[in-house]
């Protein structure tokens, strides 16, 4: 692993995971690598090609490495991970003992959702699984492949949410007012009053389009104003639930402020999965988002 270049973050294999061979046998390196690209156009398709192509060619060329598969999702959102399948198959690989190296554009490559991306750096971390960073960085010239996206330690991401956190706590006395007020509002939001209006007018459609079922335009007229208040009907019901749930986050945030007596002096994974909703990454700052709704500025 000494011709890794300087600028590659590497997470060192301490051994091989799933190997049984000797010590004495020289054992190949296995590569794997993991793209992921929202095709919503054209350009974005070619650039998956472009990826899968590259990385296949590339980790095939090393004769030190064995080439292992590249894992690729099309078009598929990096929210969440439940729903892509090849990063999933990538992880089942891992813990399986197929993979020692992954290489990959960015690490967000993984989920845009920052406390999903450190569950699985730690996960492959704990597998003794070395992860190339960002390896276009040292290979764009020749593969094309462009990579602006800034590479950041994970003890930097967990003090910028020890910080965060704790100007929240700091600033409880302002906070908490705060988000009882926004509760308030949520609380006395008039979506049911226009959910009982849509009840009313869709009542009143029935029974209009049962006095004119035999004019064919009017039915169809009646017909497509029912199902767009249909529509509405479900959206305002989608908005209040969202709003339910953010009610209960942020009573959650009003709640952690409330028991908490000192500030926290270290970063903690459950504490994480209960106050932060995503962290953003900027040049000058890091953003931390919380669950209720505020975002917490740390300076990079």
């Amino acid at each position: 692993m000494q011709a890794l270049a300087q600028n590659v973050t590497v997470i060192p294999a301490r051994k091989r995971v799933g190997s049984r061979k000797t010590e004495t046998q020289v054992q190949k390196i296995r590569v794997a690598a993991y793209c992921r690209v929202s095709t919503d156009s054209e350009e974005q398709e070619t650039s998956y090609e472009t990826q899968v192509s590259h990385y296949t060619t590339y980790i095939q060329s090393k004769e030190e490495w064995e080439f292992v598969k590249v894992y690729a999702d099309d078009g598929i959102s990096g929210t969440n991970t439940m729903k892509r399948e090849a990063f999933n198959q990538m992880i089942e690989d891992c813990e399986a003992g197929k993979i020692d190296l992954i290489l990959t554009k960015s690490i967000s490559r993984f989920s845009r959702n920052t406390v999903d991306c450190l569950k699985y750096t730690r996960q492959l971390k704990a597998l003794n699984i070395a992860v190339w960073r960002c390896v276009s960085r040292v290979l764009k010239k020749s593969s094309g492949i462009d990579c602006p996206a800034r590479t950041i330690e994970e003890t930097v991401l967990h003090d910028a949410v020890v910080t965060a956190v704790n100007d929240a706590f700091a600033q409880k006395n302002t906070v908490i007012p705060l988000l009882k007020q926004n509760i308030e509002a949520v609380i006395n939001d008039d979506l049911e009053e226009k959910i009982r209006a849509i009840d009313k007018q869709l009542a009143e459609l029935q029974i209009e389009l049962i006095n004119v079922s035999g004019d064919e335009l009017a039915v169809e007229r009646l017909g497509t104003e029912i199902v767009n208040f249909r529509e509405e009907r479900q959206d305002i019901l989608t908005a209040a639930a969202e709003r339910k749930d953010l009610q209960l986050r942020m009573q959650e945030l009003i709640d952690f402020l409330d028991e908490q007596h000192t500030a926290i002096t270290e970063y903690s994974e459950t504490l994480t999965r209960r106050l932060v909703e995503k962290v953003t990454i900027l040049d000058e700052k890091i953003v931390v988002t919380l669950k209720s709704g505020m975002e917490m500025e740390v300076e990079a």
